[in-house]
This record gives structure tokens, sequence and C-alpha cells, in this order.
């Protein structure tokens, strides 16, 4: 009986992820920027990197349609529009982003019809400490 709670807990409903989802909390970045670490830089580096903190809240978003996930990133300070293929490997989001030709993984810490956790899971296995926090966006 065991095995079998078990198995369900793996099995995630990919029809819960359709959908538009917009960031709403990444605690690394939150820490790195709050860390009193900070207080080394020069002030017009740290307001910089608040700068690009923010445009990343205010622009990041995953748009997953059945096969096919539209996202943006950040490279070199701007905000860069990505399309790519996503699929899920049990507790495991597995995207294939096209314009880099790399593929992201991030376990799925919680998935319901009003939010998102994603932890990034780095190329050696190792699982980030804390999750990235999206909200389903309004669907007018």
């Amino acid at each position: 009986m065991k095995a079998f709670t078990l198995l369900l807990l793996l099995i995630i409903d990919p029809t819960l992820i359709l959908g538009e989802w917009k960031i709403v909390s990444y605690p690394a970045y939150e820490k790195l920027i709050s860390s009193p670490r900070t207080g080394d830089l020069d002030p017009d580096d740290y307001l910089k990197s608040l700068d690009i903190y923010n445009l990343y809240m205010d622009s990041t978003y995953y748009l997953f349609t059945k096969d096919t996930l539209y996202f943006t990133d950040m490279k070199e300070g701007s905000i860069v529009p990505k399309i790519g293929k996503w699929h899920l490997d049990k507790d495991t989001l597995v995207i294939n982003d096209y314009k880099k030709i790399a593929t992201y993984r991030y376990l799925i810490v919680k998935l319901d019809n009003e939010e998102l956790l994603l932890k990034g899971i780095l190329e050696n296995g190792i699982v980030a400490k804390t999750p990235r926090t999206f909200k389903r966006a309004n669907e007018n």
C-alpha cells in the first residue's frame, strides 16, 4: 500500500501546469541582494543589481501550452524572450530551450491551480535549497 501511495505522489497532472505563470518570489536572489555583503558594493553597482532584480521580477513568466513553453530569461541585464519544449518526468519539469540549445530541470515542489514552486536542478543533480514561486496569471 505504501508503494502505491508513493507512486501517486510522483504523478503530477500535466494539465495543471498549462497556462501562464508569473514569478512572485525568488528567495536566492532576494537573499543575495539583502545580504550584509552588499554594503561592500559600490552604490551604483548595488542600485544596478536592484534594477536587474526588479526587471526580472516584473518580466519573468512561463506560458505553458500543450507541449511548447514561452518564457523569459535574463541576459546581460536585459529580458530575453524564449521558446522551448517542455514535459514532466515524474516530479521534474524538463525544459528544452530552443534558443540556447540547452535543457533545464526543475523539481516541482508544489503545483496546484494557483501556485507553482520550482527548485532548479544543477547539471550534477544537486537541487537548489529554495524554490522560485510562481502564481497563475489572471486569465481574462
